[in-house]
């Protein structure tokens, strides 16, 4: 059955809470109501652009309102949204626009993206100009959504690059629908009361299931840095927005330690979780004396967007990375792709309801669902942890 995911993600939540704010930016607060009609009027432009249903787009924008516009009013139009960092060289974002064959751009005026060039590049969108104003005025206050089939591509997230050119993963339209959000759902909890901030940037991976997925999916609210994640601005935005929950890689609840008892007294925060790299024992020992407040560990990967083993809240065992969440299924295997019997590390192999399509995938699934995510992992009574 076809449908569009931008409607079940948010339409619950435009007709039961639509004056409650969905985004905090930079002293911007944005209601669901303004949120849905800001979503529509892009996905109307975009419509009207001379595009054809499944294009690409690429967007080169900071974490901030338009991003959440742009991405999710695109997906509506049907379209498909490329996120990637705004703060790309020329270099780089030629290679994305080239490699998904983007159709159009989304950026800011004076970045590289205003300049960006492409041989199949139709529209260059600038959202802080005039003209894209002008276009924003004159759309109309609804939009036919684009259904979406369930093995169509609805989103590209690009690999980090860390072992070759980055590579691009296309994501299902399921992906994004509330029903897939096992770990916000039943592990951390999620309602429409917390207040969701996470340092990871909407162009990874991790830092857009959070924001997306985690906090609109939840009728939560969600705050933006644009920025850089300085310890100042960070220390500026929890004091502010008093997130219950923290998203952000053990780096950043490094550099926040030195004072994360002040940014914790007022109470607010409820859960950290981490992601990324492993979490040293040490710094989720520090953290919770200085906060009281856990950090639970969370491990995803760019095939499967979404975290199939994580720590659980009253059951965090320092240093690992924490238990398989159900339905998905874990297993280490040696070279050889066969299974490792005891307390021997081997590579991690995980199969799941993920719909992971196998274009441009690096590791790819083998025949019985398994795909390799290239980490080695120790486990030990079903408790995994980082080699």
């Amino acid at each position: 059955m076809k449908c569009n995911p931008v409607q079940t993600l948010l339409d619950r939540h435009v007709s039961e809470r639509g004056a409650k704010t969905a985004l905090l930016c930079d002293g911007q607060s944005v209601s669901y109501a303004e949120l849905d009609a800001r979503i529509t009027a892009y996905a109307a432009v975009l419509q009207s652009a001379g595009l054809v249903p499944g294009d690409r787009i690429l967007l080169s924008l900071p974490d901030s309102p338009e991003f959440v516009y742009d991405f999710l009013g695109s997906i509506l139009a049907g379209f498909v949204p490329v996120p990637c960092s705004d703060l790309l060289d020329r270099k780089a974002l030629a290679f994305l626009l080239d490699d998904c064959r983007a159709a159009a751009l989304f950026g800011r005026s004076g970045s590289c993206a205003a300049a960006a060039q492409s041989s199949g590049l139709k529209q260059v969108f600038l959202v802080d100009s005039p003209a894209w104003r002008r276009c924003e005025d004159v759309a109309p206050a609804s939009c036919s959504p684009s259904p979406i089939a369930d093995d169509a591509a609805c989103f590209i997230l690009y690999t980090s690059g860390s072992t070759g050119a980055p590579k691009g993963i296309a994501h299902s339209g399921g992906m994004l629908l509330p029903a897939a959000d096992i770990f916000g759902r039943d592990i951390l909890r999620i309602t429409p009361a917390d207040v969701l901030f996470s340092v990871s940037k909407m162009h990874f991976g991790f830092g857009l299931l959070n924001s997306i997925v985690h906090g609109l999916g939840a009728g939560a609210t969600v705050i933006l840095l644009p920025g850089k994640p300085t310890l100042a601005a960070l220390r500026q935005v929890i004091a502010a927005g008093r997130p219950t929950l923290l998203f952000a890689v053990p780096a950043i609840y490094a550099l926040l330690l030195g004072g994360a008892d002040q940014l914790c007294s007022a109470g607010s925060l409820r859960l950290c979780v981490s992601s990324g790299e492993a979490l040293a024992g040490s710094l989720f020992l520090d953290w919770l004396e200085r906060t009281g407040v856990a950090i639970l560990d969370s491990v995803g990967a760019t095939e499967t967007f979404h975290a199939f083993i994580a720590s659980r809240p009253g059951n965090v065992v320092p240093g690992a990375a924490g238990r398989v969440i159900p339905p998905w299924e874990a297993r280490l295997v040696d070279e050889a792709g066969k299974e490792v019997i005891g307390d021997l590390p081997g590579f991690l192999e995980v199969r799941g309801p993920a719909i992971v399509r196998r274009s441009a995938m690096e590791h790819r699934p083998s025949a019985e669902g398994w795909l390799r995510t290239g980490d080695m992992f120790q486990a030990r009574d079903g408790l995994f942890t980082f080699a």
